[in-house]
């Protein structure tokens, strides 16, 4: 009884934290009807701990394509970019949101290597921006 009432009280602390939305993609959980996933920043299987300090609010598509990876291919196709950490990287410094096609952009090798290995401009992705753009709900105010 005790560790599902510390469980729970760990994922509130995580969305409120995220403002309820990805802290990759920026994803509005409300909008999904889905409840996202408790990433683990540094995975578990790389030495990452379950502390709130290590643990990220993920939309299911991200948290899929992020798995144990620790980097992500930049713009030159290299796979040495250590992929974006929401514990300790602003998300405004790294990424950028083109309403004009909806996608997101890296800004920096880090959100380039985020973008590609969480594949944030899938065409599933991009539909699901349009939507949230028209309902005025995507993109939120800067985090952190």
């Amino acid at each position: 009884m005790a560790s599902r009432a510390r469980e729970l009280n760990r994922r509130k602390t995580v969305e409120s934290r995220a403002g309820r939305r990805c802290e990759y993609c920026r994803a509005p959980q409300p909008a999904t009807g889905i409840r996202y996933h408790l990433d683990h920043v540094i995975p578990e299987s790389r030495g990452g701990t379950d502390d709130v300090g290590n643990l990220a609010l993920a939309c299911p598509t991200c948290n899929f394509h992020k798995s144990d990876h620790l980097s992500g291919a930049d713009e030159q196709g290299s796979d040495a970019a250590p992929l974006f950490n929401p514990r300790k990287d602003r998300w405004d410094d790294h990424f950028e949101f083109d309403p004009r096609i909806l996608q997101l952009r890296g800004k920096t090798a880090k959100g380039s290597g985020t973008v590609n290995r969480l594949q944030m401009n899938h065409p599933v992705q991009i539909e699901a921006r349009r939507h949230w753009v028209e309902l005025k709900i995507y993109p939120d105010a800067p985090r952190q």
